[in-house]
């Protein structure tokens, strides 16, 4: 029992160090002191060992990647550089402690904490002011946050923004994509509430990820007929077609931001997701295989300080490690996941997307991903009989 509750509390405590804003806004050490604790952890309960030959070569690489920016570039962050090998550090701890357990206490967290954001967004929705206390731009109870004076209102959970709940919320089917029958059958209500949670966020890059992710699990499916898969794929492009005109947040956003992108100047500044993309772009061919390290003035040359917020955290990580370095963090991922390659490129391409959409690179739970233990699934020809070996709970 004892034991359970603590793989709640730490998979809690990645997500609080992930995205909520009173721990990543607040203190700018805290990636080194929930080292500090998850040491302490080590020390007292074991696990497996606090240094292992794949964490290792990773700390060594960042290491000569640092080493490697200070060569090239005119000026570099030693705190940046020590915050963000705590942060991948930190990653691997909580992720390799908790084991084959990971995915299904990550769910039974994150349903908790949806729950919760669902009352207390009806709450605002229906009128009623938001709750908590004043931090930064939020109204915060901690497990909840209230961005102020935004408008639509939309559900932020406890992470900095919509979407980034959504990108937490789409981690589910993406750990369970295996065996999505053993997580419906298994999880029904969970999902049900994951999927309202997801519309509530109303965010662009959370609904275009689902259709993507459905579709392609529509595609490389078994247990589908052709002519199946051709009507759902038909239908949900039309009905994708009818809600990209209708909703706002949806097609006229992206068409603004894609006009805009392309009509971006040399020198002019975009936060659009597209804008960004743009702007990184030009960025990356300065030091395409070292990046241009943490610092505003070094990852944007002219722009600096006007370019906090930026919108593409897909782009801007690479801006930042540089191309090889996250080249190497998708070929590690596809060898790490413990599914069919069909699956494990579906896998990629939605956190590929995910990543366009917020800075999740720059927290430890996507790093954490490389060292995810997913249980193996035997499947006999028999689908009933399918049954998941290393993990009986998950």
């Amino acid at each position: 029992m004892i034991s359970k509750i603590k793989d709640y509390i730490l998979v809690f405590l990645l997500m609080c160090i992930s995205g909520n804003p009173l721990f990543i806004y607040s203190n700018d050490w805290v990636f080194v002191i929930a080292v500090a604790v998850m040491v302490f952890l080590y020390m007292i309960q074991g696990g497996e060992r606090l240094v292992s030959k794949k964490i290792l070569g990773w700390l060594i690489f960042f290491v000569c990647l640092f080493v490697g920016q200070a060569l090239v570039l005119k000026e570099v962050s030693l705190p940046a550089n020590v915050n963000f090998l705590a942060k991948f550090y930190v990653g691997y701890l909580i992720v390799t402690l908790i084991g084959f357990r990971f995915r299904r206490v990550y769910l039974k967290t994150l349903y908790v904490i949806s729950l919760i954001s669902l009352v207390l967004f009806l709450w605002e929705y229906l009128g009623g002011a938001p709750l908590g206390f004043e931090f930064n731009r939020y109204k915060t109870l901690i497990f909840y946050n209230s961005i102020i004076s935004i408008d639509p209102i939309r559900n932020s959970g406890m992470f900095w923004e919509p979407g980034a709940f959504q990108g937490f919320i789409m981690l589910i089917p993406l750990l369970y994509l295996d065996d999505l029958k053993h997580l419906w059958r298994t999880y029904r209500k969970e999902c049900i509430i994951f999927i309202i949670t997801l519309g509530t966020t109303q965010s662009t890059t959370g609904y275009l990820v689902f259709v993507a992710f459905a579709l392609g699990s529509v595609l490389i499916s078994e247990h589908l007929s052709k002519v199946k898969k051709s009507v759902i794929i038909i239908s949900s492009i039309l009905l994708g077609m009818v809600l990209y005109d209708s909703l706002e947040f949806l097609g006229e956003k992206v068409s603004k931001e894609y006009e805009a992108a392309i009509e971006l100047e040399e020198g002019e500044v975009s936060w659009s997701r597209m804008g960004a993309l743009t702007i990184d772009m030009k960025n990356i061919a300065r030091h395409p295989i070292v990046g241009n390290g943490f610092l505003l003035d070094s990852r944007y040359e002219g722009l600096g300080a006007k370019m906090v917020g930026t919108g593409n955290g897909f782009s801007g990580a690479i801006n930042i490690m540089g191309v090889v370095c996250i080249l190497l963090y998708f070929v590690m991922l596809y060898r790490q996941l413990n599914m069919p390659w069909k699956k494990r490129l579906l896998f990629l391409v939605i956190i590929v997307l995910l990543l366009n959409g917020e800075y999740f690179l720059n927290y430890p739970l996507f790093w954490g991903l490389l060292f995810v233990k997913l249980p193996f699934i035997d499947k006999s020809n028999n689908e009933s009989n399918s049954r998941i070996i290393n993990c009986p709970q998950s």
